[in-house]
């Protein structure tokens, strides 16, 4: 058998994989933007004050020489803002000010910038108080003028320097805080968030083993599904659905494994059917009961044997009495008609009887196999509810005696491994596995799609209440 332990997804499952797993990405986004509010609370406001400088050379006596000016002017510009953000100017604005910042705090707190080709130079001070925060921007543009005006100025005591720093805007008060933005804060924190949600949304599906398709089903027992039943919370009240309520679209799936299972093999006629899961819980006997049903309603005569002899459970939802049956027939207490009982939808039931020490060693046996060659005559459908494939060896000594078995497997519950290690189990005997049922899936009201199973039901009620609906609306 060739088993696929690992997904190769498509955009599409990507996809579907995000919209499965919203509310993890929704939980990630919410303490995304929660932490990015806490933040910008806790932060202590910033103010920004900003003042403009110009430089201009000094002599522009003819067209040439101006020109050359314009030129020298933005050359010094990259120098004056380096100059700006220099601890020499920070060292000048701690004296005059006398602020308790060192010269390098205070120089990152100074940024200088100016536009290409531009002879302005913007100077920017960001500081907690805005009051200060001008005070400092005004300092640091005076002091910056001082400083150029000393390295410009020619040696010459009557010279004039050939470029010259001027202050167009001093510095105003900030009304508003810079930082922290709330809106910016929030936006970065949402994608944050909702990056974070898709990898962890896409690392959680990853990570989650568990069959979630009927395409999932396919790549790993290489097997056709043959049924999808899906999951009811009332069910638990109502297991015998098939018999309760024909109608309902649990039943109607249970009809639809009945047929299929009548075209698994048309080479071969599929008398004796075993019915296991990998794990307990996964809707094995509530299956094997209704299909027993199902098939008694078409007519035929059916058998269903309780072959699970460690935790049997058939009989209790058929509503018989277990204490004779499959295991006083084997023992030869009792004889296998007297051990027949009848139970809902005419389904003769043979339950499990008392619980042995050897079960597998019981079914096992050329006893069982007697049984179920006698079963063969009086029967046109037999169907064994068997234990769980994984924890005991029981179902597996079943399936022999079985001409197919059939897998239950509980969706979003059995995980890939567990599959592929039941199918072996079954393949290890020579025992023939005839397809897979995908139980207690979740289908949306109306309709249902698992991969490529699918059905739309409705009830004929719903849909005359339709027609009688739009005749009125007529």
């Amino acid at each position: 058998m060739n088993v696929h332990l690992t997904r190769q997804m498509t955009v599409t499952q990507y996809i579907k994989a995000l919209l499965e797993r919203w509310r993890t990405m929704l939980t990630c986004m919410v303490v995304a933007l929660a932490s990015g509010f806490t933040i910008s609370v806790l932060q202590t406001p910033q103010f920004t004050a900003r003042t403009t400088l110009y430089v201009s050379a000094q002599t522009a006596d003819t067209t040439t020489t101006a020109f050359q000016g314009a030129q020298l002017s933005q050359e010094r510009v990259t120098s004056y803002v380096q100059l700006a953000r220099s601890t020499r100017v920070a060292g000048e604005v701690v004296s005059d000010l006398r602020l308790q910042y060192t010269d390098v705090e205070l120089a990152t707190r100074i940024s200088a910038s100016s536009q290409p080709d531009s002879v302005l130079i913007d100077l920017s001070v960001t500081d907690a108080a805005p009051d200060r925060a001008a005070q400092i921007a005004d300092s640091a543009a005076a002091s910056l003028v001082a400083l150029v005006d000393q390295l410009e100025r020619p040696i010459a005591a009557d010279a004039v320097p050939a470029v010259a720093l001027r202050i167009v805007q001093p510095a105003e008060v900030p009304s508003n805080p810079s930082s922290p933005s709330l809106l910016d804060i929030l936006t970065l924190a949402a994608l944050t968030g909702l990056i974070g949600g898709i990898v962890a949304a896409l690392i959680r599906n990853s990570l989650d083993q568990s069959i979630k398709s009927v395409d999932d089903l396919r790549a790993v027992t290489d097997l056709p599904c043959l049924g999808v039943t899906p999951y009811n919370a009332g069910n638990s009240q109502r297991p015998l659905i098939v018999h309760d309520d024909p109608q309902a679209p649990a039943a109607e799936a249970i009809k639809q494994l009945r047929t299929n299972l009548q075209f698994v093999n048309v080479d071969h006629r599929i008398q004796i059917v075993a019915i296991t899961s990998a794990l307990p819980g996964e809707g094995k006997s509530t299956t094997a009961v209704n299909l027993a049903i199902a098939l008694a309603a078409t007519g035929r005569r059916v058998a269903l044997i309780e072959a699970d002899l460690r935790r049997p459970t058939m009989a209790k939802l058929l509503g018989l009495p277990s204490t004779v049956g499959l295991t006083t027939v084997l023992a030869a207490r009792t004889s296998l008609g007297s051990a027949i009982q009848t139970g809902i939808g005419g389904v003769d039931v043979l339950a499990s009887g008392q619980l042995p020490p050897n079960p597998s060693e019981l079914l096992a046996s050329q006893q069982f196999e007697n049984i179920l060659a006698d079963l063969r005559q009086r029967y046109d459908h037999i169907i064994l509810d068997c234990a769980p494939l994984l924890p005991v060896s029981d179902a597996a000594a079943a399936s022999t005696h079985a001409d197919g078995v059939l897998m239950i497997c509980r969706f979003k519950s059995t995980s890939r491994q567990q599959v592929a290690s039941a199918c072996e189990s079954v393949r290890a005997v020579n025992a023939h596995i005839i397809g897979t049922v995908l139980s207690m899936a979740v289908i949306k009201r109306g309709s249902g799609s698992y991969g490529s199973y699918r059905y739309t039901y409705r009830p004929l009620e719903s849909r005359q209440h339709e027609a009688t609906q739009t005749a009125q609306d007529r």
